[in-house]
């Protein structure tokens, strides 16, 4: 029997319900609301509630508009509806009985969001068979998802092409060796990338804008070279002024600190952006009086550019690791 529904809320909880739409008519609008009203009528938690369809991108559009839609019905509780706002949101909104309840399942279903159960049809056999492996008697390595031979390819391509565009000069090293920190072949980067694929409501933060990566990274390699210069040509009165350091327990470290700040400086190949002890030798550290013993006379630490440039290089790698985040967006 065919019935009209005319609203989200006017579907009664049976075992089976088909609807029927063709493209374009609010499917995944109907079963985003569907969820919502599970989670607070059925009192369900987000992973017991299983939304199947047939592909990855169909499955990364459902999960965000419905992540979408819990944090539009949070915001209709806790702020009200709007007068001509989302016919859905207005209803769901006088349908509630109990809000602050209905607030505390929907702040619980955004945080544990990762739990969710929409899946494609074959990446829920996947997890059924692996979750399932001595009932069903199949092998644990068993994979029955699709090859994905179009993202090989474009991984494949990406790292090519980046490879031989980044390979000429030190900006474009630089950024070779940041991605090679992040994945050392094209399928370590497929794997790194493809749970961002079912992730759509996720945000990548702190990128620094394509345009400005250039600029930033010579900023960040002529200092490095002006500490490399500096160091190489007046490295006996640095460390001169280092073995009279004065500052609490500094001459206890020194050899160690010293050791891993050398092996940065002779780093040409940029494995890595600075060594854990960069800190001890820039000027914020070496001239602050306060580090100082009270106990002794001792003395404030003699000046030297190296630190001061080192305390440049210090503050300017802060953002290094929107490095990383840029070549993964």
């Amino acid at each position: 029997m065919k019935t009209e529904i005319k609203s989200i809320f006017d579907l009664d909880w049976k075992a089976r319900v088909l609807i029927e739409a063709s493209a374009g008519t609010g499917k995944t609008y109907t079963i985003a609301g569907l969820f919502i009203r599970l989670l607070i009528e059925k009192k369900l938690d987000i992973s017991q509630i299983l939304v199947m369809t047939f592909t990855r991108k169909a499955t990364s559009e459902l999960s965000s508009r419905i992540f979408r839609q819990l944090r539009n019905c949070l915001r209709v509780l806790e702020e009200g509806p709007e007068k001509e706002g989302d016919v859905f949101l207005n209803e769901f909104y006088e349908t509630v009985q109990n809000r602050s309840a209905a607030i505390n399942i929907l702040r619980e279903a955004i945080l544990n969001f990762d739990e969710n159960q929409v899946t494609t049809i074959h990446g829920f056999c996947q997890k059924v068979l692996k979750e399932e492996v001595l009932l069903t008697g199949t092998p644990m390595d068993v994979e029955i998802a699709p090859k994905d031979d179009l993202l090989d390819q474009a991984v494949e391509d990406y790292w090519r092409l980046f490879m031989d565009h980044h390979s000429k000069n030190d900006i474009g090293r630089y950024l070779i060796s940041t991605l090679m920190k992040l994945a050392n072949s094209p399928s370590e980067l497929k794997n790194l990338i493809r749970p961002l694929f079912s992730k759509p409501y996720a945000e990548i933060e702190g990128v620094i804008p394509a345009g400005d990566i250039g600029a930033y990274l010579e900023d960040v390699i002529q200092l490095r070279k002006e500490m490399v210069q500096v160091w190489n040509e007046e490295q006996s009165e640095i460390l001169e002024i280092l073995s009279k350091c004065d500052i609490s327990r500094f001459q206890q470290y020194l050899d160690s600190r010293l050791n891993k700040l050398i092996s940065f400086l002779e780093d040409e190949e940029f494995s890595q952006d600075s060594p854990d002890s960069l800190n001890y030798f820039i000027s914020d550290y070496l001239y602050d009086e306060s580090n100082l013993p009270t106990s002794r006379n001792a003395e404030p630490t003699i000046h030297h550019r190296f630190f001061e440039i080192s305390n440049d290089y210090h503050e300017l790698i802060q953002d290094i690791d929107q490095i990383k985040t840029g070549l993964i967006a």
